[in-house]
């Protein structure tokens, strides 16, 4: 894991296991009621709150 690996597990954003070894990904952080989704090669532009309801429908549906 790099420096920059490091820095995200420490700040509670988790990349998937799929694309750990990917640059094109994306990095997820659960709040009280949302989940927080960004790019992680473009952290600096921020992020998207997902509502937790809507982030459980849509990881449902992708899983089948």
């Amino acid at each position: 894991m790099n420096d920059s690996s490091n820095a995200t597990a420490r700040s509670g954003w988790r990349k998937s296991t799929y694309s750990a070894n990917a640059d094109n990904c994306v990095e997820t952080l659960p709040l009280a009621e949302t989940m927080e989704v960004r790019d992680s090669k473009e952290i600096a532009r921020g992020s998207v709150a997902v509502p937790g309801n809507s982030w459980t429908a849509l990881t449902r549906a992708l899983k089948g």
